[in-house]
């Protein structure tokens, strides 16, 4: 007895010291054989076959004697059955719970878990809550009905499948059958557990044109959908801004652009009013409308230009060595772009950019000026949003005139009667 019985005949020749084996009915070989006392028997051949040779001389002994005390002490196992003796057990149904959380498998016959059983030889695939979902075993060993905790909670809806993948003696018959390997067998699903998609949070861009919608789930635009479900509100720019699909359909972030441009500092929310089949996940769970959700608002856009907080020079200018070199400086109270021009223009039309500028602090090496002479410069500023200056700040100083006293540098110069050349 092996775990299986098996029927069988011996034929003994003990002139030749064979002993040839018959197995009726199932038409068995003999995989493995071996004798409990090897001086009385020897396992040849080996492998599969249909006898073995006893050990030693038997001839006229006795058939009650040592002969037969040698096949009492022979052990057979692993016999392979023909095709028409082999009857696995197979699964009938597998059927998960209102709840989504309970499997149970019924099969045709009682079913052991053997040796070789672990409850990761199963598995199951669900369309919406992902694949190789564990299950843990609760009841039914020895009987046809085994039950299960499943590891994640499957919901109404989803195409369920499962697989199993145990090795030998893992799901096996009373007869030691074992269970075959199930791939993507349907499940029923029962469940009644039905999640609706969930709007996690709602962003705008720094530049205050760009809406991104993050969901908790993978979201697709339905039958229903149009842009025209989702507005915004907002403290100053209004209400009921309307906002044009990108990207993002069938992920979980979609993303928008609004109509209008949203303004730093406002305070915004948003309305989804959208019918059944607008915005739904996998399973056709419909997103539910929503009234004045508070939106996050990254924008830095504003509509003010840069306001001067300072420029000079604010006095007359010694005439020193260098008076050609003097320095215009301005002050913005953000980040601008800073121009300056002789006439009072718009900043596109001022001819010139200063040397340092895009900060807060702007400077400028002017060139070309003399002793003894005044100027008037005329300074507008553009900011990151591209709000310009709409009127001049403006910048009048002189250069004193050269004091007679004062000791000039003619160094490097060359001087003829009429002049100097340097």
């Amino acid at each position: 007895y092996d775990g299986e019985w098996h029927k069988f005949s011996f034929y003994m020749d003990f002139t030749l010291n064979h002993a040839y084996i018959w197995f009726d009915e199932e038409n068995e070989t003999l995989l493995n054989y071996t004798c409990r006392s090897l001086s009385l028997c020897t396992t040849s051949p080996t492998g599969a076959g249909s006898h073995f040779l006893l050990q030693g001389n038997f001839a006229a002994q006795n058939p009650n004697d040592v002969a037969f005390h040698a096949i009492d002490d022979l052990e057979i196992w692993d016999s392979l059955k023909s095709v028409s003796g082999v009857t696995p057990p197979t699964l009938d149904t597998a059927t998960i719970s209102s709840n989504g959380l309970v499997l149970t498998l019924v099969f045709d016959e009682t079913v052991y878990q053997g040796s070789g059983y672990d409850d990761s030889d199963w598995d199951i695939d669900a369309s919406v809550t992902g694949s190789n979902i564990g299950m843990t075993y609760v009841s039914g060993d020895g009987t046809d009905t085994h039950v299960y905790t499943i590891a994640s909670e499957i919901q109404d809806g989803e195409t369920v499948n499962i697989d199993f993948n145990g090795d030998t003696n893992s799901e096996e018959d009373g007869d030691g059958d074992d269970l075959e390997a199930i791939v993507s067998d349907a499940v029923i699903n029962n469940s009644e557990q039905f999640e609706l998609p969930e709007l996690l949070s709602s962003t705008i861009s720094a530049n205050g044109s760009t809406l991104t919608l993050v969901y908790d789930v993978v979201t697709s635009q339905g039958v229903s959908y149009n842009d025209s479900d989702f507005d915004l509100d907002a403290s100053v720019s209004g209400n009921n801004i309307s906002i044009v699909y990108v990207s993002g359909n069938n992920t979980t972030t979609h993303i928008y652009t609004i109509v209008s441009t949203i303004l730093e500092n406002e305070i915004v929310n948003i309305d989804f009013n959208g019918d059944a089949d607008s915005i739904e996940n996998p399973i056709g769970g419909d997103l539910v409308t929503i009234v004045s959700d508070p939106v996050v608002n990254n924008s830095n856009y504003e509509t003010d230009p840069p306001v001067f907080t300072g420029s000079g020079p604010t006095s007359a200018l010694t005439c020193d060595v260098d008076p050609e070199s003097k320095t215009l400086t301005a002050t913005t109270d953000e980040a601008a772009t800073v121009k300056y021009d002789t006439s009072d223009v718009a900043y596109d039309s001022m001819s010139y950019t200063f040397d340092t500028t895009g900060a807060t602090s702007h400077s400028h090496v002017l060139s070309g000026l003399a002793c003894d002479s005044s100027y008037t410069y005329y300074l507008r500023g553009m900011d990151g949003n591209g709000n310009k200056s709409g009127s001049s700040e403006v910048v009048t100083f002189s250069i004193n005139a050269a004091d007679p006293g004062d000791v000039q540098d003619f160094s490097g110069c060359e001087f003829n009667a009429v002049g100097y050349n340097q």
